[in-house]
């Protein structure tokens, strides 16, 4: 499971430089929820939104590729 709803808000030049900060906001059993921010030079927020990600077992789902 991944979803990401997301706005982008604002064009960031070509080579410009741009940091995103995440936070962990929900645990729900294998769900996670973050919300993220990111942010350009001039200190514009360029971008936000929320991501779902879902823990899963490694072994299990490796084994499923194969079939």
């Amino acid at each position: 499971m991944s979803r990401r709803p997301t706005r982008h808000r604002v064009a960031t030049p070509a080579g410009g430089r741009v940091t995103v900060t995440a936070e962990l906001r929900e645990v729900d059993g294998r769900r996670l929820a973050f919300v993220f921010e990111a942010v350009d030079e001039q200190g514009a927020v360029v971008g936000d939104g929320r991501i779902e990600r879902a823990v899963v077992e490694r072994e299990g789902f490796l084994s499923r590729l194969s079939r």
